[in-house]
């Protein structure tokens, strides 16, 4: 007697049969986890280029701003240029 066979002799014949077809499936469609890895470098990679991106853009606003003569406001929890 299989494995298999061992962990559906206790389930009801509709569970059996359907417990039979997902294991088939699984064993048919193992789940990868190479797969697995590479979705979460790939979720973490665009979370480093979206902050990137973000310290880049308040870079080059700064730099506009110190530029046309203006100053920073440190104390707003908005970006803010001031001209005196």
């Amino acid at each position: 007697m299989d494995q298999r066979q061992k962990s559906t002799d206790s389930l009801p014949p509709s569970a059996a049969s359907s417990s039979e077809e997902l294991v088939e499936h699984y064993t048919a469609n193992p789940v990868s986890i190479k797969s697995w890895l590479q979705k979460l470098l790939v979720i973490a990679l665009c979370a480093m280029s979206f902050y990137a991106g973000w310290q880049a853009h308040e870079s080059s606003m700064v730099r506009n701003c110190l530029q046309s003569g203006g100053q920073v406001n440190q104390d707003s929890p908005v970006f803010s240029c001031e001209w005196h």
